[in-house]
């Protein structure tokens, strides 16, 4: 997924809303985007969502170290 171009399925949504939630300045924000982490995580399977959320923290870390 590229910047420019939305999530293809519901493990990318959920990644980018996980990555979302990761850099969430405050609370409200963090508010936001939990309804659609809950309801992406319901409709995968629970080794999705896990591999979701590595590649999230991954990717976030990444770009944090640059």
């Amino acid at each position: 997924m590229t910047s420019k171009e939305g999530p293809k399925n519901d493990l990318e949504a959920l990644i980018l809303a996980l990555k979302l939630a990761i850099t969430a300045p405050d609370e409200k924000s963090l508010g936001a985007v939990t309804p659609y982490i809950n309801n992406l995580a319901e409709r995968l399977g629970t080794e999705q969502v896990e591999l979701a959320k590595q590649i999230a923290q991954m990717e976030v870390g990444n770009v944090e170290s640059n």
